[in-house]
């Protein structure tokens, strides 16, 4: 094919500027296309392990609505150690560490949560997982422990159950003055909260400060008592729940702490 004067003009500097450039030009294109490929591939990896974690989810259910404590267990290990990068392993912990506190394993218990509290993808999550662990560590009389556990700043909407369980730990261990102080800094902090979570929350504080005065036993409330943990369907209210699932579990009930005697 005959070209004109100005066109072969061209077709010489494309030539001379491909012989200095191409082999750059095709390595930067082969590697947006390898770049395209790794991300598509990452996404088919992540929904896989995502689908993969639900199936073992859906056996720590099963194991839990039946009591299987073994069956439980063993999903929520698998759960923790092969799929900690998915939202079910943050939500096996919570729940197995329940099941654990029912059945008197609080060992397990607090490993689980100890867990969660570092490895929980969700902030509220790990937030959560801190409330109940420093209630299994009451009942395991670990009360430095315990406030360790609560010794971190609160995410709005958690100070209030922050401070109420740290009057908690300070009744178990008979510090009458402390647990005073942390339940009424609790409900100086109930104006921040919202309407609901507030009338569910003052009337247990109100409960316990009463009970101080009159040197009653102190229920420590859980979570889902106070409002800060509803129904498995509803996020934590002030948080952003995490996209798979969204749900948040049942909370973790404490048993009833009292005073030890000096």
């Amino acid at each position: 094919m005959a070209y004109d004067l100005e066109e072969q003009e061209s077709l010489d500097q494309f030539k001379a500027w491909w012989a200095r450039w191409g082999n750059l030009v095709s390595g930067l294109i082969s590697l947006a296309a390898l770049g395209v490929l790794a991300n598509y591939g990452w996404q088919y990896w992540q929904m896989r392990q995502a689908s993969e974690a639900s199936g073992v989810y859906e056996q720590l259910q099963k194991g839990v609505a039946t009591k299987n404590n073994a069956m439980v267990r063993d999903a929520a290990g698998v759960l923790i150690e092969k799929y900690s990068g998915t939202g079910y392993a943050q939500m096996a912990a919570l729940v197995a560490a329940h099941a654990n506190v029912d059945s008197g394993d609080l060992k397990t218990a607090q490993a689980q949560l100890q867990w969660a509290t570092e490895h929980a993808q969700d902030d509220s999550y790990r937030q959560i997982a801190r409330l109940r662990l420093a209630s299994v560590l009451i009942d395991m009389k670990q009360f430095d422990a315990a406030l360790k556990a609560l010794d971190v700043t609160p995410l709005p909407g958690f100070a209030v159950a922050f401070a109420d369980r740290r009057g908690d730990v300070y009744f178990a261990e008979n510090k009458t003055a402390e647990a005073r102080k942390s339940y009424e800094d609790a409900k100086a902090k109930l104006q921040d909260l919202p309407t609901a979570q507030r009338s569910s929350f003052e009337p247990v504080l109100d409960f316990k400060l009463d009970a101080l005065a009159s040197a009653l036993p102190v229920a420590t409330a859980s979570p889902a008592a106070a409002g800060l943990a509803p129904a498995a369907a509803t996020p934590v209210p002030g948080t952003v729940a995490p996209a798979t699932p969204p749900a948040v579990p049942a909370a973790v009930p404490s048993n009833t702490p009292t005073p030890e005697k000096k």
